[in-house]
């Protein structure tokens, strides 16, 4: 299954054909056969214009196929032909991985209730390989998934800390938002190693607040002794999780009383952020000669602070 897929309406979907190495049908959606060969996203893409693509779909061609960063650039000089061969290997990534909401759900894809939506892009479960009711095949938005796996990795780590026998959890929410504004004239926008700067004049301007917001839940605290087992297997993110795993051996085995912990929204999970920022630049006209731009960009991390019940008397 895909890592990233798009969903479409029902009445622009057409049969999914296999491609292989000596026949490929490069033909998209909303292209008739005897169009161009490379279909209706293609021709955008001649016409160096990206933006009716999905920038999730986009990045998740260019984590797949590095190569196709280049077409992010606005290098001149790049060999046509080159060029054009880049174009149909992202045409067929995105024939690829659009399809409409029952050609999803037949090919096996599982999603949240209310999904999947014409005109949104999904991204695969982090624990999508394993035998879990929940995740299994499970497919998320791609524009709340961060939020969703941190939000999902909070609510199992509360568990644990509930079972180890916490008597206090406060959890403190930060929402670093960071926004900027960008003016640029004479070259394209230099945003990481797929697109090469060039000589031009540059003002950035970035302005970052927080935010924070604290939870707490007071507990009576499960019973606790020394010879007390969590049950891993009803754990599915432990296994994952270094941080979480040391205070389970500390509670375990050391009978500890307190500790603090961090999750952050941005992990391996998370999409590259150079190459989102690159898709954003260069849809908002980073390859013009003068490019306007503005963003803003929230990362959350959450701060947990636990205490744990003491062991009983007797067994000091």
């Amino acid at each position: 299954m895909l890592d990233t897929i798009h969903i479409i309406d029902e009445y622009l979907v057409k049969p999914k054909q296999k491609l292989d190495d000596s026949a490929q049908n490069f033909t998209m959606v909303g292209r008739n056969p005897g169009g161009n060969p490379l279909g209706s996203f293609a021709v955008a893409l001649t016409q160096d214009i990206l933006w009716p693509l999905p920038n999730s779909i986009v990045q998740a061609a260019i984590s797949s196929i590095p190569t196709l960063g280049s077409l992010l650039s606005a290098d001149e000089g790049e060999d046509k032909t080159a060029r054009a061969q880049k174009e149909m290997l992202l045409a067929a990534f995105v024939e690829r991985a659009t399809f409409s909401p029952t050609q999803a759900k037949a090919a096996g894809y599982r999603f949240q209730p209310g999904h999947p939506m014409a005109g949104k892009s999904y991204r695969r479960h982090p624990l999508a390989d394993f035998s879990i009711t929940e995740t299994e095949n499970l497919y998320i938005p791609s524009e709340s998934y961060d939020a969703h796996v941190l939000e999902e990795r909070e609510s199992e780590l509360i568990r644990l800390l509930v079972s180890l026998g916490a008597i206090r959890i406060s959890i403190t929410k930060i929402t670093t938002t960071s926004n900027g504004d960008r003016l640029e004239t004479g070259g394209s926008v230099d945003a990481g190693p797929i697109i090469a700067a060039k000589a031009g004049y540059k003002d950035n301007t970035q302005v970052a607040a927080a935010t924070t917001h604290t939870r707490v839940f007071n507990l009576n605290g499960c019973p606790w002794n020394a010879s007390t087992q969590v049950d891993r297997s009803s754990f599915f993110w432990l296994a994952f999780e270094p941080s979480w795993k040391a205070v389970l051996f500390a509670r375990e085995h050391g009978g500890c009383t307190e500790a603090s912990l961090e999750l952050k929204e941005n992990t391996s999970f998370s999409e590259d952020r150079n190459i989102e920022f690159a898709i954003k630049a260069k849809k908002m006209g980073g390859g013009a000669s003068v490019g306007w731009g503005e963003n803003a960009n929230e990362e959350r991390t959450h701060l947990i602070h636990v205490q744990f019940s003491g062991l009983p008397p007797d067994i000091h």
